[in-house]
């Protein structure tokens, strides 16, 4: 159910990020929303240090996850010896079965042990 993304899966990965956070558009400036979904969709950029999780469900991405290793995350806000996740997103028609908790317990997992299988 959870695999490392691939290069071909990003605009996937983008497409979810947007799907699962556009309910917060309505709250935010124009101008605001425009940042966020740059952000949101800057998959491809963001894989220069992040591996991306994914949840699939028949083949199609339902979820996903960033998991940046130990120095990899933002040194604004994580201490270099801090692993991170980042752009945690779930498709809204499959929230409530656990994939977020899935995805963060596999990213948590290999934040441990230190290895991305």
């Amino acid at each position: 159910m959870v695999s490392l993304a691939q290069p071909g899966d990003f605009d996937a990965i983008a497409a979810l990020n947007v799907e699962a956070y556009r309910e917060f558009a309505a709250r935010m400036s124009p101008d605001g929303w425009r940042s966020m979904e740059a952000n949101l969709r800057a998959v491809e950029a963001r894989a220069q240090s992040a591996r991306f999780l994914v949840f699939r469900d028949q083949a199609i991405i339902v979820g996903s996850v960033g998991y940046c290793p130990a120095g990899k995350g933002n040194p604004e806000i994580f201490p270099p010896n801090w692993a991170a996740i980042l752009l945690l997103a779930v498709a809204p028609a499959h929230r409530g079965r656990g994939i977020a908790r899935t995805l963060v317990s596999r990213a948590f997992s290999v934040a441990v042990t230190r290895q991305l299988r």
